[in-house]
């Protein structure tokens, strides 16, 4: 039995270090000491809560009963294997820079976090740096950082000063960043390199995007796709569009119109995926995969995919 969260860091926007359940996240691994000389990262990763999920997967049995087992990140049949501590190899840094979101996607816990959470809703910067030069200072390898979270990322308003803090520190490590994409490129991202850009558009027209993602504007997504095609794709990035597969947007025309725009923008990936909630499409789920016909060939750089 094993799961990704001895191999991964999710750092929220208050700076707690959760499980990276997919059930509401509600296990706190820990919470460094970000104004000290010292944030003690190895104390950390040996506390009780990291030393409990060891033995737990060590004795074939979930750390988290009644959360684990839901969990999709749990891996009932792999081996027990990649502790952080041991090896200093972290697969993944997820950084929740904002918890601030100006939409209002009704599958999404934004709203509850922010009345019930305490702390910072805008990840400091001097954390950042404290955090991620103490990482490199004890010789922990990062393999990617990604900016995600139940904010929207660019809702940090240092975000671009934010990337550039993370690729002085850690310039050999990959950036990716998830975004609704409602925010200007130029102000967000600037001339920072991201190495991966997935930006979640949920439709392909304002009428069928705006019942999900609630107050959000679909020209200003599909401009902010843009200017990330035109300014990281020629310097080897990927931009990817992440589309939910929704009752609201799962018609045929609307499926292809999607892959139109895709082609004309010229994305690296058009990534359709199964939405959850009362909102998923019935017409393609994992029993019914997605099929869906385009005329004539794919177009090319344009994939077409369902998790």
């Amino acid at each position: 039995m094993n799961c990704e969260i001895l191999r991964t860091l999710y750092v929220k926007a208050n700076g707690e270090i959760l499980c990276n359940d997919d059930q509401g996240e509600q296990v706190v691994l820990g919470i460094p000491d970000y104004e000290s000389d010292s944030l003690g990262i190895d104390s950390l990763f040996a506390n009780r809560h990291y030393d409990h999920i060891r033995a737990s997967f060590a004795n074939g049995v979930v750390p988290w009963p009644g959360i684990c087992e839901k969990c999709a990140f749990l891996r009932r049949l792999e081996a027990f294997s990649g502790d952080l501590l041991s090896t200093r190899v972290i697969q993944k840094i997820q950084f929740e820079s904002s918890l601030s979101c100006a939409l209002r996607c009704p599958s999404c816990s934004n709203k509850t976090q922010l009345e019930i959470r305490g702390g910072p809703v805008h990840f400091p910067l001097e954390w950042m740096s404290n955090l991620l030069a103490e990482l490199s200072f004890y010789s922990y390898t990062v393999q990617l950082i990604e900016f995600c979270g139940q904010g929207e990322p660019l809702n940090h308003p240092q975000f671009n000063q934010l990337l550039a803090l993370t690729r002085q520190l850690m310039p050999n490590t990959p950036i990716r960043v998830i975004t609704n994409g409602n925010h200007s490129f130029e102000a967000k991202i600037g001339s920072e390199l991201v190495h991966e850009m997935l930006v979640s558009i949920d439709g392909a027209t304002q009428e069928s995007y705006v019942k999900y993602r609630v107050n959000g504007q679909i020209e200003k997504a599909f401009a902010f796709l843009r200017d990330s095609v035109r300014m990281l794709i020629p310097r080897g990035g990927r931009v990817v569009w992440k589309y939910i597969l929704l009752t609201s947007n799962d018609s045929q025309d609307e499926l292809i119109k999607a892959q139109e725009i895709a082609h004309e923008i010229g994305v690296s990936r058009l990534w359709f995926v199964h939405g959850h909630g009362d909102m998923k499409s019935t017409k393609h789920s994992f029993d019914n995969p997605l099929s869906v016909p385009v005329g004539s060939a794919p177009p090319s750089g344009v994939t077409q995919e369902v998790l």
